[in-house]
């Protein structure tokens, strides 16, 4: 059996798919103009932020999960304090370490957030039953997984 290096019908449709979706994925299904006009920030800090409010991360840790490189991330920390939705927090047993650690105004404009972008996925691309988000879900998880596998 053929690899999919071998297999040169597959790996076009495989390379053609992932440019389609790196072109188009930030215009056509997150919206991120939209997101970016509606909340007053770059998209940089929007990302940040939903980082910090799953758990408190160093910026090196940040650096890693948002796959951008240490001293970008100083910037975008800065704003987002200056925004009162996020402090700097020592490490208790470390005090070389600071954390992110979101606070309630940083979480209550990540509610909001998700509120924007599920009216997107109902209105701009139909998904309106359990089935419709499943599928997409599904769809992403297998994107997220083989991207976090391959880091």
């Amino acid at each position: 059996m053929a690899t999919w290096i071998e297999d040169s019908a597959l790996q076009k449709s495989l390379i053609d798919q992932m440019m389609y979706v790196s072109m188009r994925f930030s215009r056509q299904i997150l919206h991120t103009d939209l997101l970016m006009d509606r909340f007053g920030m770059p998209m940089s800090e929007i990302q940040l932020l939903f980082a910090a409010s799953e758990k408190d991360y160093t910026i090196g840790e940040l650096a890693d999960y948002m796959g951008v490189h240490k001293p970008n991330v100083a910037p975008i920390v800065n704003a987002l304090v200056k925004k009162g939705y996020i402090e700097r927090v020592a490490s208790e047993t470390d005090g070389r370490k600071i954390y992110v650690h979101s606070l309630p105004e940083g979480k209550k404009c990540i509610e909001q957030i998700r509120s924007c972008i599920c009216e997107q996925l109902i209105q701009k691309h139909g998904v309106q039953g359990n089935g419709d988000a499943k599928n997409l879900n599904k769809a992403l998880g297998t994107l997220v997984r083989t991207m976090k596998t391959h880091n």
